[in-house]
């Protein structure tokens, strides 16, 4: 008689002094070896608290998992003791972003943890999710550091519906959602992941749902403030459509910004334009105490090629385009902006109401035409204003100082950012604005746009200098105060600028005298 073929009785005395190597050998002789060992190793394994579930979920083997299960395997372990908090909070019905009776203090802040559904989920096995749902795994149960999303809200971490929506796994996500899921983390809804992450069919099954409430705020905000955040612009359109046809508010002002005018401040140009198509009223303003609107934040800065949105999960503020996306339009040229400016403009987005913005060490206050000049730097929208009815000399006022001429808050907003901007839109902002009558001289003897030119080394190093002296006239300043400037250049042994200041005073002396003697000679024929 061999050992193979010893009553089993014998062999289950044998297996006593066997350790699990051992055991693994055994069960590899024959097939009634293995019969008798392979449950016993998985029962020793489970007892013992092992890792076949998650190594089974890794590699997508659904035969090994059966076996655990069928041992005693739990397909609710996570790896970490945190029994209370999965007993309590696995209401696969439970669409409330707001569990407070779970504290910080339930789940050790320290180790890295998953169930099998959400290793499963990541490994793309949709056979071991599908069988680990009909086995009763809880679909509202926490991770750490499986996913790599930055972002880790609230007391625990991401629920197996955010890695599906992370993954782009459609399947899986629309599966977890008929089984229940809502969330992503302990406080946080699913849609919150689903539109930044820009998935259409997760967004479309959640706010398909019935109990589905279109008021209901998401992290603080509207489900359509989170829309500037997809860093796709052709599904933040579409994601966009679908919330407002649920009846989600297109006018909720959250920390001084509508959806319209957060979409205008990251320029999130397909956004912007959804809502404008749905009716969205630019006019809208937080309050008198911050009265900046989305045409100033839509000018608030931008040169070609500018990203104009960030978004996603991972980055949640900055994302890069889809390279599987071609119509992901992440960047906006000249050509869009003016498109909006205009749309904006038509709708009744005033010309005269003064934004806020804080920048340097002041506080400025501003109409969309300044924006327009010093930030975005972009003539064609300079010339829409102006045709519309922008004043070229509304004063510009700054909390601690009186006002100021128009073009020397645009000097001053140019001046950090003129060594990167393009020059030739710098110069042709400059020359349309002095074409239009803007003035470089004082008003109630503050400092002067041409006294701070002079004073501020690269504008003579770039050109901008240069450009004013070419095409500035007595529109534009008196002879008597580019004679003041001089003076006070000369002072201080400033000959290159001294230079440009008397060649731009005898052009503008010149031309001033030669049209009043034609003037009189008019005068004399008639």
């Amino acid at each position: 008689m061999t050992f193979s073929t010893l009553p089993f009785e014998i062999i289950a005395i044998v297996d006593e002094f066997c350790d699990q190597p051992e055991r693994h050998a055994l069960a590899q002789v024959c097939h009634r070896l293995h019969d008798f060992f392979n449950p016993v190793l998985y029962r020793n394994h489970v007892r013992n608290n092992g890792s076949c579930m998650f190594w089974a979920a890794k590699k997508g083997s659904l035969n090994t998992m059966k076996h655990a299960v069928a041992e005693g395997a739990n397909v609710n372990d996570n790896g970490t003791a945190i029994q209370k908090y999965t007993n309590v909070k696995n209401n696969n019905n439970d669409d409330n972003d707001d569990h407070d009776s779970i504290n910080n203090g339930d789940l050790d802040s320290n180790p890295s943890f998953a169930s099998s559904l959400h290793i499963a989920i990541y490994n793309g096995h949709a056979d071991i999710v599908a069988w680990l749902l009909d086995q009763g795994a809880y679909v509202n149960t926490p991770s750490r550091d499986l996913c790599d999303c930055v972002l880790k809200p609230g007391p625990a971490s991401w629920f197996p519906l955010h890695m599906a929506i992370c993954r782009g796994d459609e399947t899986t996500v629309k599966l977890l959602i008929s089984r229940g899921a809502s969330l992503s983390t302990l406080t946080t809804s699913a849609l919150y992941c689903a539109i930044r992450q820009g998935s259409l069919p997760a967004v479309e099954a959640l706010i398909g749902k019935r109990a589905f409430n279109p008021s209901k705020m998401i992290r603080g905000t509207t489900a359509l403030h989170h829309a500037s955040y997809c860093g796709n612009s052709r599904i933040a359109e579409e994601i966009v459509h679908r919330l407002i046809d649920r009846h989600v508010p297109i006018h909720t002002m959250v920390s001084n910004d509508s959806p319209l005018s957060l979409a205008a401040r990251r320029r999130h140009f397909g956004v912007v334009t959804a809502l404008l198509d749905r009716g969205a009223d630019p006019r809208l303003v937080a309050d008198d105490k911050f009265p900046t609107g989305a045409i100033h934040w839509f000018l608030d800065c931008g040169y070609p090629g500018y990203k104009t949105v960030g978004g996603g999960i991972k980055l949640l503020l900055d994302s890069e385009p889809d390279p599987e996306e071609p119509d992901s339009k992440l960047t906006m040229d000249d050509q869009d902006r003016s498109a909006i400016v205009s749309r904006l403009v038509s709708l009744g987005a005033s010309l005269e109401r003064r934004g806020i913005l804080s920048r340097f060490d002041n506080e400025t206050h501003a109409t969309p035409l300044f924006f327009a000049a010093a930030y975005a730097m972009d003539a064609d929208c300079v010339r829409l204003l102006l045709s519309a009815g922008a004043r070229i000399n509304a004063p510009l006022y700054y909390k601690t100082k009186g006002p100021h001429t128009m073009l020397y808050g645009v000097f001053r907003g140019m001046a950090l950012e003129i060594e990167r901007a393009s020059l030739l839109r710098v110069k042709e902002v400059v020359r349309v604005m002095l074409q239009h009558g803007a003035r470089i001289d004082a008003i109630n003897g503050e400092k002067s746009a041409l006294e701070y030119l002079c004073d501020i080394s690269i504008f003579y190093r770039r050109g901008v200098l240069q450009c004013v002296a070419e095409h500035c006239s007595i529109a534009n300043v008196s002879l008597q105060h580019i004679e003041a400037v001089l003076f006070r250049c000369e002072e201080y042994d400033r000959s290159n600028v001294c230079h440009l200041l008397m060649q731009m005073h005898d052009r503008i002396y010149n031309r001033l005298r030669n049209n009043t003697e034609k003037y009189r000679e008019i005068k004399d024929e008639e």
